[in-house]
């Protein structure tokens, strides 16, 4: 139970941070609490990532993610852009932000998972991260991660 509660409230609070602001694609959501987890060492087992196409990927995470927008705490979009490629868009709902208020402000539980700390690195990240190009994103993680850059897809 307390390894699923953290790993769900990992993209909650990551959506919710920069007032919400949305997070544009899957592969950037990936990289951005990839970079969460990486900057948070108590948080190394909330997932496993592994080099994939496009970089760091955790299968686990995309579940998850599709879980919360099923259970109403994330907006999943998309819309079709270039030769038939998609493009997701994800947004905290009310019931996602009231959800991640609620562990916050739960002393125990903040206190034991450090959901402020996490907040505070999700502010930094996707304050960092969610206007960058995916090219410069995937650059700047395979140069700082050279491990998960093996498989990739992405020609520089």
């Amino acid at each position: 139970m307390t390894e699923l509660l953290l790993r769900q409230t990992l993209p909650l609070i990551l959506t919710l941070a920069n007032n919400g602001q949305s997070v544009e694609g899957r592969t950037r959501f990936q990289k951005m609490i990839f970079l969460l987890i990486e900057r948070a060492p108590f948080l190394k087992d909330a997932y496993d990532f592994a080099p994939q196409d496009y970089g760091p990927f955790a299968p686990e995470l995309q579940s998850d993610i599709d879980d919360l927008i099923k259970e109403n705490f994330l907006k999943g979009s998309y819309k079709t852009i270039e030769e038939g490629k998609i493009k997701y868009e994800y947004t905290i709902t009310n019931k996602g932000a009231s959800f991640v208020k609620e562990v916050l402000e739960n002393k125990q539980l903040n206190k034991k998972f450090r959901f402020s700390k996490i907040m505070e690195l999700a502010e930094e990240i996707k304050s960092e991260v969610n206007t960058k190009s995916l090219s410069a994103l995937l650059l700047e993680i395979y140069q700082k991660y050279p491990d998960f850059a093996r498989f990739s897809r992405y020609q520089f």
